[in-house]
């Protein structure tokens, strides 16, 4: 008998046979392969400290901060985790927080280490700086002086300078503590001048007093060899403005009084010269407060001419007559002839004497005044010849 087996399509063979070698592979007993286990992460290490902030002032303290960056680029806060140090701990201190004080003026480095890891900053500490103010009037009538110049001459804040407002006010700021002189200065005033310790001192006041001007006249006197007087005018501003007059030199005298305020005069007198035919020349120095000047005084030599004649009219003549310069100190003067008189001064004592000749009734006639020097070079005759009618 024959049997009939039926077709089957080969595409549903494959699906029922791929099937069927599923099925078979679930029946196997072989074990699952089991899972890796995943590596840890590597810890992050410190690359590199910053240290940031600034520079307390004397006196102070300011807080610095340590930032540390790590391998993988991320950063952290590390300031009070680090050791700080300073190179300069007469400048700047600091402490396990990070907070710096400042001791003195200069330069120091500040340094944290975190992990092995050092960062610094550099530091400059500037001086304490102060100020200084004041008031400056004038002395007599206590109003406020404008534009007054007002420098430090020394130290540290030499050259420093200040002006003074319509109130008579000036400022410094920014002086370094010290102790300096302090001028204050202005035209037609007497500069002043003061020790001043800041910060002990804040404040320094000036009272100026009018600058001395004082002129006088005249500045050179050649007078005549023997004992004149004389006198210098002294012209001083303002009106309370001293003077003083002076001389190094024995043969000038001052009169009192030798020293005044304002305008006066000055009255001197000179001694005779010995030998009178010699020149010399002295001075008179006259000082005031900010100057002074000197009178320079000269006294000529003798110029006694040592023989000289005048015509007389018959009529006579009286007048006074020149004996010449120098001719009348130390001398002893006599006449031969009695026509001629001497009004005054028959020993000599000034510069001009009386003399009188009479009236001639006869013949022409010669006369002669005689001066005797006594030794010191001075001898003169003068000759007198009157006419006749």
């Amino acid at each position: 008998m024959r049997m009939h087996v039926p077709v089957v399509p080969s595409a549903t063979l494959m699906v029922a046979v791929l099937a069927m070698c599923a099925c078979g592979s679930t029946s196997t007993n072989a074990p699952a392969p089991s899972p890796s286990a995943p590596s840890a992460p590597s810890t992050p290490t410190v690359a590199s400290i910053a240290v940031s902030g600034t520079a307390p002032t004397v006196g102070s303290t300011s807080q610095l901060t340590a930032t540390a960056t790590l391998s993988n680029g991320s950063t952290e806060a590390v300031t009070t985790q680090a050791t700080w140090q300073s190179s300069n701990a007469a400048v700047l201190t600091v402490n396990s927080s990070g907070l710096a004080m400042a001791i003195a003026a200069g330069d120091a480095d500040l340094t944290a280490t975190y992990a092995g890891v050092k960062g610094s900053l550099h530091l400059s500490v500037a001086p304490r700086t102060l100020g200084l103010i004041g008031v400056i009037a004038d002395e007599t009538t206590r109003g406020a002086l404008a534009d007054v110049r007002v420098e430090v001459l020394n130290g540290i804040n030499g050259g420093k300078v200040a002006s003074t407002d319509a109130s008579g006010t000036y400022t410094f700021t920014g002086l370094v503590a010290e102790t300096f002189r302090l001028r204050a200065s202005k035209d037609g005033y007497a500069w002043g001048e003061q020790n001043v310790t800041v910060p002990d001192v804040p404040r320094a006041d000036f009272f100026l007093h009018q600058a001395c001007s004082v002129s006088v006249s005249p500045t050179f006197d050649s007078m005549l060899n023997g004992p004149f007087g004389s006198a210098i005018s002294v012209s001083a501003t303002p009106s309370s403005c001293p003077w003083n007059a002076s001389t190094s030199d024995d043969w000038i005298t001052l009169m009192p009084p030798t020293s005044g305020t304002g305008s006066s005069t000055i009255y001197f007198r000179v001694i005779a010269n010995m030998p009178v035919t010699a020149s010399r020349t002295g001075s008179i120095l006259v000082s005031w407060s900010g100057g002074n000047t000197r009178v320079t005084i000269e006294q000529r030599p003798a110029t006694c001419t040592p023989s000289d004649t005048f015509a007389v009219a018959a009529s006579g003549r009286g007048w006074m007559f020149d004996l010449g310069a120098g001719c009348y100190f130390n001398t002893t003067m006599s006449v031969d002839v009695p026509w001629i008189h001497i009004g005054r001064d028959t020993h000599g004592g000034g510069l001009f004497i009386d003399v009188t000749v009479d009236p001639n009734s006869g013949a022409q006639r010669i006369g002669h005044i005689t001066m005797d020097g006594h030794g010191n070079g001075l001898y003169a005759q003068y000759t007198f010849v009157q006419a006749h009618p």
